[in-house]
């Protein structure tokens, strides 16, 4: 190589009057590549910086719009990038910003009375949402990305105009909790079934029809809510869900319940109100784990006498049926704290009744009961009567051995005397009298030294001993 060849290949870079830089030589050649690299890396980083900013702000111009404190939409970067809650309550948003699906540690999702329509279709890129609870907000439809939310377990969309469920929503194999009430909708796509995981499933509310049979399919299931729809049957495959506890029925077109309810032997709450029932079926008697029984409203003029074999049961509430009697069996219910029998044709009790000592309230309020069974005062650990509303013109002696009753209503009835034994209430605090033919109160009331106070509501006069007139109140 020449004296020339070496000066120019150790030639330095020399900046031009342009702002351009010039080089002679191999070195500064690789010095020069390595610095426009450095630079270009530069520039991007500063590039993205920006792109990154602009969805933050899109964000944080969404939330200026909506009036949404920086508690609930923090206005700083690091805070927002850490976001993992958002929580929004009646506050007018007509949107959900599409960069939303930014907010990458987001795990709950919370908006309640608003009024947007749709959800964006971004939403599914928020891969730790495990919570998305949207309530009365006139949501009109679910885009299918929401399938690809693989860790959620909680799904509320509820109060809306929802009609359909996109397909995808039965690929979230971690959904435990799905409440779509009070919608529109109709139909459930058929794989519902393949939602393993789901323990709760609220669908009061809307325009059900049918289930489809794949519903016994969901073998976690413990809570399962039909209210207010249109069935007219439930399908048999429901009581292959062995793990249900939980199951409300009332207010549909229902005539019968299938018989396989029975076998159902987890179930410890059964609702049945405002439903064309005339009968339970007769296995009834074998939900053996049932704790709480509701029928109400419907068009039943008999029990089945298996009743009395659910030994678990502690609250019974038979209302507005066309029962006549109640059968014998009701009285094998050891278990039972409250008995209901509100607005049936019952004019008596059965004797059997007695038996439940482990009765703590007791109401019947019936315009045809004219009588009461002796056995009613063996009810040792009963606290409150309500024997309103009736035909009764007496009551037996033996309501004075009912030692643990507090309160006793008696309003609305026929009675026109009380017995004397009622002075032997040792424990009762408050007395209830409505319109009745009394014309006089038992002196033995003076001798309840823990009566409180006695509610009269009554047009006609009724004497009062001296004794207890300062006890007297008016309704």
């Amino acid at each position: 190589m020449t004296q020339k060849d070496e000066q120019e290949s150790n030639a330095l870079v020399k900046r031009t009057n342009n702002g351009l830089m010039t080089s002679k030589g191999r070195r500064s050649q690789i010095r020069l590549t390595t610095d426009i690299i450095k630079a270009a890396a530069t520039l991007r980083t500063s590039s993205q910086a920006l792109v990154d900013e602009s969805w933050m702000q899109e964000i944080w111009d969404w939330a200026d719009k909506c009036e949404l404190e920086d508690e609930i939409i923090p206005r700083n970067r690091k805070d927002l990038l850490n976001l993992d809650t958002i929580e929004i309550n009646h506050r007018y948003i007509d949107f959900l910003p599409k960069s939303i699906d930014n907010l990458s540690n987001l795990m709950s999702l919370t908006v309640w009375s608003s009024e947007f329509d749709s959800l964006p279709e971004s939403i599914g890129n928020l891969s730790n949402l495990t919570s998305l609870d949207i309530g009365d907000c006139g949501i009109e439809s679910i885009p299918e990305s929401i399938g690809n939310l693989n860790n959620l377990t909680d799904l509320s969309v509820y109060s809306s105009r929802l009609n359909s469920l996109p397909e995808s929503i039965c690929n979230l194999s971690n959904l435990t909790s799905l409440n779509i009430s009070e919608n529109n909708f109709v139909s459930f796509p058929e794989s519902i079934g393949n939602l393993s995981n789901l323990t709760s499933l609220d669908i009061e509310g809307n325009n059900f029809v049918s289930l489809p049979e794949s519903i016994g399919n969901l073998s976690n299931l413990t809570s399962l809510n039909v209210r207010d729809n249109n069935f007219v049957s439930l399908p048999e495959s429901i009581c292959n869900i062995h793990s249900l506890k939980e199951l409300y029925i009332g207010n549909n077109h229902l005539k019968t319940l299938p018989e396989s309810i029975a076998n159902l032997s987890n179930l410890t709450y059964l609702d049945i109100y405002e439903c064309t029932l005339e009968s339970l079926p007769e296995n009834i008697g074998n939900l053996s784990s049932l704790i709480s029984l509701d029928v109400w409203n419907s068009s039943l003029d008999s029990l089945p006498e298996s009743i009395g074999n659910l030994s678990s049961l502690t609250s019974l509430r038979v209302r507005f049926n066309n029962l006549d009697l109640l059968p014998e069996s009701i009285g094998n219910l050891s278990n039972l704290t409250s008995l209901t029998l509100w607005e049936d044709n019952l004019n008596s009790l059965p004797e059997s009744i007695g038996n439940l000592s482990s009765l703590t309230s007791l109401e019947v309020w019936n315009k045809s009961l004219d009588s009461l069974p002796k056995s009613i005062g063996n009810l040792s650990s009963l606290e409150t009567l309500d024997i309103s509303n009736s035909n009764l013109s007496s009551l037996p002696e033996s309501i004075g051995n009912l030692s643990s009753l507090e309160t006793l209503h008696i309003g609305d009835s026929n009675l026109s005397s009380l017995p004397e034994s009622i002075g032997n209430l040792s424990s009762l605090e408050t007395l209830h009298i409505g319109d009745s033919n009394l014309s006089s109160l038992p002196e033995s009331l003076s001798n309840l030294k823990k009566l409180r106070v006695i509610y009269i509501d009554s047009d006609q006069y009724i004497s009062i001993p001296d004794s207890i007139s300062h006890l007297i109140k008016s309704y």
